[in-house]
């Protein structure tokens, strides 16, 4: 066998030198072995060099459990050096003191191991299956994190001994102190859901945690605590502030209970100062108060929403969607007590309305300034202690004004001092211009309207026309009489706006821009052009939310078919669809008539078109162009119009028609008897739905008068005709809206 023969032992008994080839595969010495230098360094040799001043080195390359072993005498193996480098000790003797354990040092331990502990089995630098004990200081660089159910304990029971954190203290499921003071010169921060309390046995419900600002509680140093909800992008923040369902949050300064909430949540406060500023009570705030809930008051002690059992200020405007019910005095300190903005009837919204105003000279006005445009109705007996001053509201005349219609205001069967316009200037003390003629239709008055009136007078007037419509104007009681009602109300639509409107807001067609042949209306004396050339076209601009203009057609032939010739518009600057974009309005094909009845008297009509544009002060190109020629006559455009709420308007009265005391005499039906008066009733409530839609929805101060009597056979001379007692019951109905309004529409 190779290898070396031991040569000697030197006189201290150290292995000297070996050479040759050995024996036996061991050697034996009863003393220490000597080890010199160089060599071959080589698998399985003890070497020493001027590097390393010994190295033991490992004969197996890959053994099966370590790569060294420390075995004690009896063959126990004491600690090994694994194959992965590692340092294991197998003895299991637990560290009771700094003197026991199965490891001990002197000096410290250091491991310049840079890796972060992630969890109690992962220490990253250390990681120990049992406890730790740390006589002096532990400083973490890091966070510190208390596994879920487990507790940091500072100081021994009994002592006060201080916990003092630089950085975060994490707690994964909880902090719990028992005793003694932590300081924090950072943050506490919980990684998850986590709570600060007190631990309490069941028998000790008393027990109290107290967060102090400045110091322990008492002290004399000041501090504040802030609660913040730690918002995010994602997250608001918000505080919670818990307690049982049977117990309270409660607010104290200087250990006195300031305020409370319920375990329901109601929120209470002890503070009882009384509210005189708006700075000073028991709770005083900055912004508004919002109550969500919608329960009704049902009396002053159950308020629903609100109940005070005080009085209450408010500085500035109450506004009460329902009624307001009041047990001692209402004082109106101001100057108007306004009702408003929307009523309970089918009139619709009238705006904020002046019911009682105190006026100069002391006076109480009631429907101030005629806001409430239905007028005043008192529902039950009126009594007056004093006189009855009848004054001129809401509507004025002009010193100068003018009657249209039939024989009814033409005074048959009267004297002229004795006919119901007479008497009504008489009262007011201005001057009437009588213009009715005997035997009129509705379109012979606008024909007269517009012949003998004034372009854009400003003059008040009264239209009282339709008896001879309703008793002449169609051959039988079934089958025409819308369509002939019809005419007749476009006729009258055109004569009340005519009136209606002054100079400024009201053209002539005879200034319009034309294109192609135009001629002067041969029917009006000034007004008015016409055209039977297609394609020609007539336009004009005007100013105003409201614009509108009439037509005229004639039918000579008395065609029971004819609707007039047909005809384009288009209107600029036109709110459309709602949506408002301002756009260009259109109408093609539209007539110039509703459709002709076969034997009506009259063979031509009006009929006035009146457009919202929903742009106030706007202005707008109306053009109209004739598109189809009949044949049978010409088209005529007679004016054009615009206007706004607050233009300078004239007031206009429309009288309905009376009723008679003798059969309807229906001109081609003198064989039969009628008694029916419904076809009166129909007239003038289509009278009365258009003056209430011109004031109403166009602004025009257009007042119906209902002239109907329940003994209409003593007011008349020949039971058509009224008498001096009907035309001064005409008279007083006429007065009777003058001073009131219009009212009861229906």
């Amino acid at each position: 066998m190779g290898g070396t023969f031991l040569k000697n032992i030197n006189e201290n008994g150290n292995l000297a030198t070996f050479y040759g080839p050995l024996v036996s595969p061991q050697v034996e010495s009863t003393q220490s072995l000597l080890f010199g230098t160089g060599g071959t360094y080589q698998p399985g040799v003890i070497f020493s060099n001027s590097s390393y001043g010994m190295t033991l080195r490992a004969k197996q390359a890959s053994p099966g459990i370590a790569h060294f072993a420390f075995v004690d005498a009896p063959g126990n193996i004491i600690c090994t050096i694994e194959n992965d480098s590692t340092f294991l000790i197998n003895t299991t003797t637990a560290s009771t003191s700094n003197t026991t354990g199965s490891f001990r040092t002197v000096g410290g331990i250091a491991s310049s191991n840079v890796t972060d502990a992630i969890s109690v089995t992962n220490g990253g630098g250390m990681t120990l299956a049992g406890g730790a004990a740390i006589a002096k200081k532990l400083f973490v660089g890091g966070d510190v994190n208390i596994s879920t159910g487990q507790t940091l304990n500072v100081g021994s029971s009994g002592t006060t001994s201080p916990l003092n954190v630089y950085g975060l203290i994490t707690g994964s499921n909880g902090l719990t102190i028992s005793s003694g003071t932590t300081t924090l010169a950072n943050n506490l921060l919980f990684s998850s859901d986590a709570f600060i309390g007190r631990n309490t046995s069941d028998a000790a419900d008393t027990g109290l945690v107290v967060v102090s600002g400045g110091g322990g509680d008492g002290s004399t140093r000041g501090g504040r605590i802030i609660l913040s909800g730690n918002e995010r992008p994602t997250f608001g923040g918000k505080i919670e502030l818990m307690a049982g369902s049977t117990s309270s949050i409660d607010f104290y300064t200087s250990d006195t209970l300031r305020s409370s909430i319920s375990g329901t949540g109601i929120f209470t406060t002890s503070n009882t100062t009384t509210s005189t500023s708006a700075s000073t009570g028991s709770m005083v705030l900055s912004g508004g108060i919002g109550i969500n809930n919608t329960t009704d008051a049902t009396s002053f002690t159950n308020g629903g929403t609100f109940t005070s059992a005080g009085g209450m200020g408010i500085a500035k405007r109450l506004f009460v969607g329902e009624s307001v019910n009041a047990l001692g005095s209402v004082v109106n300190g101001g100057f108007d007590f306004v009702l408003g903005n929307t009523d309970q009837t089918t009139r619709g919204n009238s705006g904020s309305s002046r019911a009682f105003v105190k006026d100069t000279g002391n006076i109480l006005k009631i429907n101030f300034e005629g806001d409430f445009t239905g007028g005043t109705f008192v529902d039950s007996n009126l009594r007056v202690d004093g006189h009855i001053t009848t004054l001129s509201l809401p509507i004025t005349f002009t010193s100068t004004w003018e009657v249209y219609g039939d024989s009814i205001s033409a005074g048959v069967g009267v004297n002229s001092n004795q006919i119901w316009h007479y008497l009504v200037k008489n009262t007011l003390g201005n001057t009437v211009v009588n213009n009715a003629v005997s035997g009129y239709f509705t379109h012979d008055n606008t024909t007269r309207i517009y012949n003998q009136r004034t372009f854009g007078a400003s003059r008040s007037t009264a239209i009282f026309i339709g008896t001879n419509d309703i008793r002449k104007q169609i051959t039988s009681y079934t089958g025409e009489l819308d369509r002939a009602f019809d005419n007749c109300m476009s006729c009258l639509e055109a004569g009340i706006v005519f009136c209606a409107l002054q100079s400024a807001n009201i053209f002539n067609a005879r200034g319009a821009t034309e294109t192609g042949t135009w001629v002067d209306t041969a029917v009006y004396t000034g007004l008015g052009r016409g055209t039977n050339t297609n394609g020609s076209t007539s336009a004009r601009t005007v100013t105003g939310r409201f614009v509108a203009f009439t037509v005229t057609t004639t039918n000579p032939a008395n065609s029971s078919t004819y609707y007039g010739e047909p005809f384009d518009v288009s209107i600029t600057n036109f709110v459309t669809d709602g949506d408002n974009t301002n756009g260009t309005f259109s109408m093609t094909n539209v007539y110039a008539a509703h459709e002709m009845v076969t034997g009506v008297v009259a063979n031509w009509s009006n009929r006035c078109f009146i457009f919202d544009t929903g742009v106030v002060g706007g202005s707008h190109t109306i053009t109209i162009t004739h598109s189809a020629n009949t044949g049978t006559d010409a088209f005529y455009i007679d004016w054009y119009a615009g206007w706004d709420t607050t233009s300078a308007f004239n007031n206009v009265l429309v009288l309905g028609v009376p009723p008679w005391n003798y059969r309807i005499d229906y001109r081609g039906d003198a064989g039969a008897l009628y008694q029916n008066d419904t076809r009166r009733a129909s007239f003038n409530k289509r009278q009365e739905d258009i003056c209430h839609t011109l004031r109403t929805s166009f602004g025009l101060p257009v007042y119906y008068i209902d002239t109907a009597t329940p003994d209409a056979g003593g007011l008349t001379a020949d039971g058509l005709h009224p008498n001096f007692s009907g035309q001064k019951y005409i008279a007083n109905r006429v007065l009777s809206v003058v001073n009131n309004g219009e009212y009861n529409y229906v």
